[in-house]
């Protein structure tokens, strides 16, 4: 009777420890493929199952948008734009571009000697 009672309770246990751990399980990220293939096609090269998917998917939908001094849209980019673009897409954060790419006054980083 008190064996019978040890392995009752552990099986409580157990089960009991199985419904836990299985509710904080993680899940892996959703991967378009076909959208990730064409992303491949688009760059021209592979991509593998640990590089950052969402990254590439994006920089390839870029490929063909013309430059345009300041610009950050598909309209047309330059390049502190297209990364700001790309990086509050791919990371949702901003990403503020240095002042000497945007045309503002830039400072001498090295003075020279007079």
């Amino acid at each position: 009777m008190y064996k019978y009672c040890i392995t009752r309770f552990s099986a409580y246990i157990l089960f009991g420890l199985c419904l836990i751990l299985s509710s904080c399980g993680t899940r892996a990220p959703r991967v378009d493929y076909r959208e990730l293939a064409r992303a491949a096609v688009r760059l021209e090269m592979d991509i593998d199952a640990d590089d950052n998917h969402r990254l590439y998917v994006e920089v390839a939908d870029w490929i063909g948008v013309p430059y345009r001094h300041g610009g950050a849209t598909h309209r047309g980019t330059d390049c502190s734009g297209f990364t700001s673009a790309v990086y509050k897409k791919v990371y949702h954060k901003n990403y503020n571009a240095i002042p000497t790419l945007s045309g503002r006054k830039t400072v001498e980083k090295y003075p020279s000697a007079s």
